[in-house]
């Protein structure tokens, strides 16, 4: 019974704990996944778009990262 005492006090919440991390870490590393893989979906679904229109005339910003410089407008110029 001695052991088991001993064992459940010291060894098992470390255990538990070390168990807990693995589990954080492993689900953050698969959202991040899932995240990198849903943004480049809509990367390229913007791309898709900002094709279809060049080729029906119409104009669109080019796609770059925008600098936001404060204005409610993003990185684009006030109209």
């Amino acid at each position: 019974m001695v052991y088991w005492t001993e064992f459940k006090n010291t060894i098992l919440p470390w255990v538990i704990a070390g168990a807990l991390v693995w589990l954080v870490v492993s689900d953050g590393r698969r959202r991040s996944e899932e995240m990198t893989a849903q943004q480049l979906r809509l990367t390229q679904s913007i791309e898709q778009i900002h094709l279809l229109l060049s080729t029906q005339g119409y104009l669109s910003p080019p796609i770059s990262p925008s600098t936001d410089n404060g204005s409610p407008f993003g990185g684009f110029a006030s109209p």
